[in-house]
């Protein structure tokens, strides 16, 4: 005996009028030829009909162009094939008018009560906003991706590896420096910095610094950060002076209300003619120096005695001085923190440090600079057992070369 049905329950047919007459997605039904046999009323309304029953019999050739159309029935032709149903698949309408829309489209083999596949029956749903914007977010990253190649390549040949003798002609009785860089950001472009700034005949500074964070934010301003030092330098001979120079016109251009950003860098100016030395550190590493005939590498200066904060930090901060005196071969390693924040051994996760950095450098035996550079990094990375450093750096070897004897 059949169960009464309650006066309050609809029937099935009822159920799914409602479901066609309301819902806001294309719901279809199609016979084995591809023609249709029920469509939803925002179905028709999408097609540009008034009425579903304008539809009835019509294909996707009546409706779309041959393209679209023949590659919408060779799909629904394989699910009747196979009964293997399309699901989730993001489909490209193209109108006899020009216009392009997408569909996100499911459709599912129709069976009859024996099994029989008479048809397709699927769903679309219309994301042609949603499509328009994913294609215009696509084309906004390929255009900053082509733009940020284009910013690798300018602070790449800036920074690009090559060695530097200083001045390239000493007078008689004068010495030089000769310098070897290497630069290796951790993305396409890095936020550290140097730079070699000639100020008189024999004298020349050596300016290192590492931008907070890294990518393109810091690399706009480490630009910044570069024209800033090249035009202060040659008016500012004191170390000191010259950080302070830089920590206000940092602030004053790119200091934001509420924002934390800093720089860490290091200042050395050297005359070649004696080997004087002098320098200032905003926040930054104390270069090590490795004396000539000497096998252990050490700190250039104490940072309790030579200090500083890092640039753009605070409104009036106070830096100092110090100097000192190179002989004939000794070695200067400056560097940035990518090199000290590596760990110590593949299972450590202390960062190496200076005294880590030192041992390193204890066990290289290089004749030249340019090797004794390329041997610090490739040293760290092997004591790490990393392939890559994870974040930007920068090294700067330099070795003071003997004054020539007059003739």
């Amino acid at each position: 005996m059949d169960t009464p049905q309650s006066p309050s329950d609809p029937d099935r047919s009822d159920m799914l009028r409602q479901l066609m007459d309301h819902i806001s997605d294309n719901i279809y039904f199609m016979d084995r030829e591809g023609r249709i046999v029920l469509i939803s009323q925002w179905g028709a309304r999408w097609l540009g009909y008034e009425s579903p029953a304008q539809l009835i019999g019509k294909t996707d050739f009546d409706l779309f162009t041959e393209e679209h159309a023949a590659a919408a029935f060779e799909d629904e032709q394989r699910i009747i094939r196979t009964g293997e149903p399309l699901i989730g698949i993001e489909e490209k309408e193209t109108w006899p008018d020009g216009r392009v829309t997408w569909v996100s489209t499911t459709k599912m083999p129709l069976h009859d009560e024996s099994g029989n596949i008479t048809g397709i029956f699927g769903i679309s749903r219309d994301i042609t906003a949603h499509k328009e914007r994913e294609m215009l977010v696509n084309q906004m990253k390929e255009q900053m991706e082509i733009e940020l190649a284009r910013a690798s390549e300018v602070q790449r040949s800036f920074l690009a590896a090559r060695r530097v003798v200083f001045p390239d002609r000493p007078a008689q009785g004068n010495g030089s420096i000769e310098v070897i860089h290497e630069y290796r950001p951790s993305g396409p472009v890095g936020g550290d910095f140097f730079c070699l700034l000639p100020l008189t005949e024999t004298k020349v500074g050596v300016f290192i610094a590492d931008v907070m964070g890294h990518g393109v934010g810091a690399a706009l301003t480490m630009s910044a950060l570069n024209a800033m030092a090249r035009s202060e330098a040659a008016r500012l001979a004191q170390p000191d002076a010259f950080l302070k120079r830089l920590n206000g016109r940092l602030r004053d251009v790119i200091a934001r209300e509420g924002s934390f950003e800093f720089i860490t860098a290091f200042y050395l100016v050297i005359d070649t003619a004696d080997g004087t030395i002098s320098f200032a550190t905003a926040g930054h590493h104390a270069p090590l120096i490795l004396k000539a005939g000497s096998n252990r590498a050490q700190t250039l200066f104490d940072h309790e005695a030579i200090k500083g904060p890092a640039l753009m930090l605070v409104h009036e901060p106070r830096f100092s001085t110090g100097e000192s005196r190179l002989n004939a071969g000794d070695r200067i390693l400056l560097f940035t923190d990518g090199l000290t924040e590596m760990p110590p051994a593949p299972s450590s996760d202390e960062d190496l440090g200076i005294d880590g950095l030192i041992q390193t450098l204890d066990t290289l035996r290089s004749e030249t600079l340019a090797d004794w550079v390329g041997g610090v990094a490739a040293a760290v990375l092997d004591r790490s057992g990393a392939k890559t450093f994870k974040d930007d750096l920068c090294l700067i070897g330099l070795e003071y070369g003997h004054p020539r004897v007059p003739e």
